[in-house]
């Protein structure tokens, strides 16, 4: 049936918490393709057997935010805090505009234990250019030295629009045509402007220009 061809696990991330294993991924198991949903699996070795949390999906597409209803929640990683909450960022979209065009956002759920539940940050998204519309794609968090970082794929030119000179919206071209960039955060919630992370295929490469996605690093969490 139609419902079992669109079923599919996908845009995995891999922690280290302790001597667990975490994975973090986007799945659809809805006949509408963009209303994907996030899951959590661990295992004690790399070679499995993998344990899907028994609350799967530990983030739904459903409920609401930012007075918006929630379509869509993927891309996600996880990241423990300081205080040993885990955090799961995570893309979202919600209905604005009718949901004709719903812009990427960045936003997260929090839980006490590693396999939920986890409720949606009050304040969400953290990071959102939807009223500029342009918006931000493949989030990738991680800490380092106590601090906060996120490296993230510029989908639709919001470096130009923070450096005052917007692409005009019949020339924007979607996707990781554009450098990477980078946000710093004390408390992974307030993150400022960004800096460029990364550049594209064609300055490391000398390549025809093509899409650079899910910028990632490894991270181990004691």
């Amino acid at each position: 049936s139609d419902v079992y061809k669109r079923q599919t696990y996908h845009n995995p991330q891999i922690s280290k918490v302790g001597d667990t294993y975490v994975l973090v991924f986007l799945k659809n198991m809805h006949l509408e393709l963009n209303r994907q949903e996030v899951g959590l699996a661990t295992t004690q070795s790399l070679e499995g057997p993998w344990k899907e949390s028994p609350l799967n999906p530990v983030i739904p597409a459903s409920g609401m935010m930012g007075g918006e209803e929630i379509v869509h929640a993927s891309n996600p990683t996880l990241v423990v805090t300081p205080q040993g909450k885990f955090r799961v960022y995570f893309k979202s979209m919600t209905n604005k505009n009718g949901g004709g065009n719903p812009y990427r956002e960045i936003s997260f759920a929090e839980s006490d234990q590693l396999e939920g539940p986890y409720v949606n940050y009050k304040g969400n998204p953290v990071i959102s250019y939807a009223a500029d519309k342009v918006d931000l794609e493949d989030p990738y968090i991680f800490r380092y030295n106590g601090v906060y970082y996120m490296i993230v794929e510029d989908r639709t030119g919001v470096v130009n629009l923070l450096e005052g000179s917007p692409i005009p919206a019949d020339k924007i071209r979607p996707g990781g045509f554009r450098p990477g960039i980078i946000y710093r955060s004390e408390d992974g919630i307030d993150w400022g402007e960004p800096k460029i992370a990364y550049r594209t295929n064609e300055t490391y490469f000398g390549a025809k220009l093509g899409r650079t996605e899910r910028p990632h690093i490894s991270v181990s969490y004691t």
